[in-house]
């Protein structure tokens, strides 16, 4: 074999096991199960009255709004974060904003903690899709309230 054609040959052969190297490097970094990624929670049962009895807990209640919670979707990763991904509607015909304390999340276990989110202008019957952080839990999200 000639000198040239097998300088071709390894060159050929390294940018073929660098392009590999490199595919492999980005597989790393968006593997699916990379434990930051959240994933959709098996659906809750809807229309379940769920009674949590904790001694000395008391139940927290969402504070009054014009808001209502259309539907939402439990999600979470390995690393123990709950979010939802909830739609609420603003009944009211003026803008309201959206904050923490109108969405409370109760969680397996019966405890409950407020939304952690940006405070935002709804405009009058306007409706937003939002994914909401309620925190790390060990125990996944069964019901999300608002008032």
């Amino acid at each position: 074999m000639n000198t040239n054609k097998l300088f071709v040959l390894i060159t050929i052969f390294c940018l073929m096991t660098n392009a590999s190297l490199m595919a492999e490097e980005s597989d790393s970094k968006h593997d699916c199960r990379n434990k930051e990624f959240l994933l959709f929670d098996e659906i809750t049962p809807r229309g379940v009255d769920w009674h949590f009895s904790i001694d000395g807990i008391e139940r927290l209640r969402p504070q009054k709004n014009d808001f209502q919670l259309l539907h939402f979707i439990p999600m979470s990763n390995d690393l123990g974060e709950r979010w939802a991904l909830v739609t609420v509607k603003n009944t009211s015909k003026g803008h309201r904003f959206l904050k923490n304390e109108h969405l409370v999340a109760t969680f397996a276990n019966g405890s409950q903690t407020i939304a952690v989110l940006k405070s935002e202008r709804i405009p009058g019957e306007g409706m937003v899709s939002r994914s909401v952080f309620f925190g790390t839990n060990k125990f996944p999200i069964v019901m999300v309230e608002i008032e």
